[in-house]
C-alpha cells in the first residue's frame, strides 16, 4: 500500500555535493520516493557558509528537474561546524517567557554577537532521581550570515522553506526511527566536521553532547593537521569527569587516523558510563547506532566496535523506510549512506512522530523578515497594477461612449476588489511588522541581571558589603548594605556615579545605630536608575521587580 500525504524534501548541502531526498507518508509509514545528488558548484561554499546562493540554487533547480521532483516544501540542513550547541541551566519560568530568558543568558555568556544570530531550543526532561535539579534546555544557535545564505538558496530555487535544522540532529532522528522499539537508543552521529552523542530512554532525551571530531579527522587522507582536536561540550544533566579509559590494543586499518578514532571511542565510552551511573535503573546499553552521511566511514564503525567491545550498527535508510523500487539501489550502503542526512531532514515533517523527539528550526526569524519584505513588494506591485487598470478603464470609457455605463460598472467593481486586496495586504504587513517589533522589544528590554549585580558588587568599597539588590521593571535599582564607616558608604556612592550601568545614584538612607546583617556598623540604602532605560511607570499589581541577594 503506497504512503499518502504531501511530499516533502530533505536538502543536505554538503561542501562537495547537494543531496536531496523526497519523502511522503507518516512516521510509521514513511516512503522515500526519490533521491538525487549533484556536485556543489566550485567556489559556491566557504566551509558551511553559502558564498554564492545563485550558483547553489541553480544546481539545486537542475537536480530537481533531472530527477523529476515536483515537491517544493523543503527542510534544509546546516552543517555542524556552523552550529553552536549548548546545554544551559534556566530558571523555572512559563514557556512564553523562556525565549526572553535564553536571550539574556546568551548575551551574558556571549554565545552569539548581539543581534547577529538566531536560535531554537527544547526543554529537557527533569530527572526523577534529583527533583531539586535546575531545569535545563538544549540550545542550538547560528549566525545570521549562515542562515541568510540557506534562506536565499531556498527562495531562488523556488522552494518553500519549512525549517532549517542541524544535519547531525536529522541523522539522529533517522537512527531513532530504526531502533525506536528498544527502551534505550544510543546514537553516535558523525559528519565531516563534528560528531554528536545522544541517548534516549523511553523516548526521553537523557544525554546530548558535541564532540569536535569528524570524519575529516578520522580519515587519514583528509587530515591537514596532525594534532587531534580535543572533545568539548557538556553532558546532559551533568559534566563528565576527566578520566583515563584503557581501550586495549586494537589493530588499525590502513586509512584510519588511530589517534582521532581513539579519542572518539573514549568520549563515547565516557558518555555511556555517565549514563549508566546517572540512570542505574534504565535498560543497559549493549549496542550503539552509528549515523553518518559519509560513505567512507564503514571501516571506522568496525574499528569502534572492536575497540569498545560493543555492537555498533550503521544506520541505513533501507532499514526503517519504505523505498520505491527506483531508489532502493541508490540508498544501498555504503554509497547510499550519503543520503542519510537528507532523509532525516525530510522526516522532520512526518506526522505521528514521538512528541519528545527533538525538532529544531533555525530559520524562523529570518523567514519572518523576508516575509515582510515580500509582502511590501507585492503591495507595490498591486498598486502599480491598480493604476494601470484605472488608466485603461478611463481610456476605454472615453473612446467608447456608448459603453460608458458598462465600463463604469466594471471599473467600480475592480476598484472595490483592489481596495479589499490593498486592505488585506496592509493588514498582513502590519501584523508582521508588529511581530518583528515585539521580537526587537523582547531583545532590548531583557534585564542582564547577572551583569548588573556584578557591576554593583565591583563598585562597593572594601569596607562595605551589599545585603540585598532589587531591580523592578521600571529600571530602578535599590542597593541595601552595611559598612564599617561613613567613608566606605561615600566611596561606594562615588564608585556608582562613575559606573556606566547606573544613572544618578542617590543615598536614600543612612543609619549608624548598630550592626547590620553583614556585620558593619553603618546601614545604608542607595537608589539609582539604570542608564539608558526608558521609564515604563510602576509595575502592575502582582508583578514585582527582580531581586538578588
Amino acid at each position: 500500500m503506497p504512503a499518502k500525504g504531501r511530499p516533502v524534501l530533505g536538502v543536505d548541502i554538503h561542501p562537495h555535493e547537494i543531496r536531496v531526498v523526497e519523502m511522503r507518508g507518516n512516521w510509521s509509514h514513511a516512503e522515500v520516493v526519490n533521491v538525487g545528488a549533484i556536485p556543489t558548484p566550485a567556489g559556491a561554499m566557504e566551509g558551511d557558509r553559502v558564498a554564492n546562493p545563485d550558483a547553489v540554487a541553480e544546481a539545486l533547480r537542475q537536480l530537481l528537474h533531472d530527477r523529476g521532483i515536483g515537491a517544493r516544501d523543503a527542510i534544509m540542513g546546516i552543517a555542524a561546524r556552523s552550529i553552536i550547541t549548548r546545554v544551559i541551566d534556566v530558571p523555572r519560568v512559563p514557556d512564553k517567557e523562556m525565549r526572553t530568558v535564553i536571550e539574556g543568558e546568551m548575551a551574558h555568556y556571549q554565545i552569539l554577537r548581539e543581534g547577529t544570530g538566531t536560535f531554537d531550543f527544547i526543554r529537557l526532561p527533569e530527572t526523577e532521581e534529583n527533583g531539586e535539579a535546575t531545569p535545563q534546555v538544549l540550545l542550538m544557535a547560528v549566525e545570521d550570515l549562515i542562515v541568510s545564505g540557506y534562506c536565499e538558496v531556498a527562495d531562488r530555487a523556488g522552494l518553500r522553506l519549512i525549517a532549517l535544522e542541524p544535519v547531525l540532529l536529522s541523522m539522529f532522528r533517522a537512527a531513532f526511527a530504526q531502533d525506536q522499539s528498544r527502551p534505550t537508543v544510543a546514537c553516535l552521529s558523525i559528519t565531516y566536521g563534528k560528531s554528536e552523542i545522544a541517548i534516549m530512554d523511553e523516548s526521553l532525551l537523557r544525554l546530548y553532547r558535541r564532540v569536535d571530531t569528524g570524519s575529516d579527522d578520522l580519515i587519514s587522507s583528509r587530515r591537514q593537521t596532525n594534532p587531534v582536536q580535543q572533545a568539548t561540550g557538556r553532558a546532559l544533566l551533568g559534566s563528565l569527569p576527566e578520566q583515563e579509559i584503557d581501550l586495549g590494543e586494537v589493530p588499525s586499518q590502513s586509512d584510519i587516523n588511530i589517534s582521532a578514532a581513539n579519542n572518539l571511542a573514549i568520549e563515547l565510552q565516557r558518555s555511556i558510563e555517565y549514563y549508566r551511573r546517572e540512570y542505574p535503573n534504565s535498560e543497559p546499553i549493549n549496542r550503539v547506532l552509528v549515523a553518518t552521511n559519509d560513505p567512507e566511514l564503514q571501516p571506522i564503525v568496525a574499528w569502534l566496535s572492536e575497540a569498545l567491545g560493543t555492537e555498533m550498527v550503521t544506520v541505513s535508510p533501507q532499514a526503517s523506510m519504505i523505498l520505491d523500487p527506483d531508489v532502493d539501489a541508490l540508498l544501498a550502503p555504503p554509497d547510499g549512506l550519503r543520503f542519510l542526512g537528507a532523509a532525516g531532514l525530510a522526516m522532520h515533517e512526518l506526522a505521528g512522530h514521538p512528541t519528545t523527539l527533538p525538532l529544531f528550526d533555525l530559520s524562523s526569524l529570518q523567514q519572518a523578515s523576508n516575509l515582510i519584505e515580500t509582502s511590501k513588494r507585492k503591495l507595490v506591485i498591486a498598486m502599480v497594477a491598480a493604476a494601470a487598470i484605472l488608466v485603461i478603464g478611463l481610456g476605454a470609457a472615453f473612446a467608447v461612449g456608448q459603453r460608458a455605463n458598462a465600463v463604469y460598472n466594471d471599473l467600480t467593481s475592480a476598484q472595490k476588489q483592489l481596495a479589499a486586496k490593498q486592505q488585506e495586504h496592509q493588514t498582513q504587513v502590519a501584523q508582521l511588522e508588529a511581530q518583528q517589533e515585539q521580537l526587537r522589544v523582547l531583545k532590548t528590554q531583557g534585564f542582564p541581571f547577572p551583569r548588573i549585580v556584578d557591576a554593583a558588587a565591583a563598585a562597593v568599597d572594601p569596607d562595605a558589603g551589599l545585603t540585598d539588590v532589587n531591580l523592578d521593571v521600571s529600571g530602578k535599582v535599590m542597593l541595601n548594605g552595611d559598612a564599617a564607616s561613613s567613608r566606605a558608604v561615600n566611596n561606594t556612592l562615588q564608585n556608582l556615579l562613575s559606573c556606566p550601568y547606573f544613572s544618578n545614584p542617590m543615598l536614600e538612607s543612612f543609619d549608624s545605630g548598630g550592626p547590620g546583617p553583614g556585620g558593619g556598623t553603618v546601614r545604608f540604602q542607595i537608589s539609582s536608575q539604570l542608564a539608558g532605560f526608558l521609564r515604563a511607570g510602576p509595575p502592575p499589581p502582582g508583578q514585582p521587580g527582580q531581586s538578588g541577594q
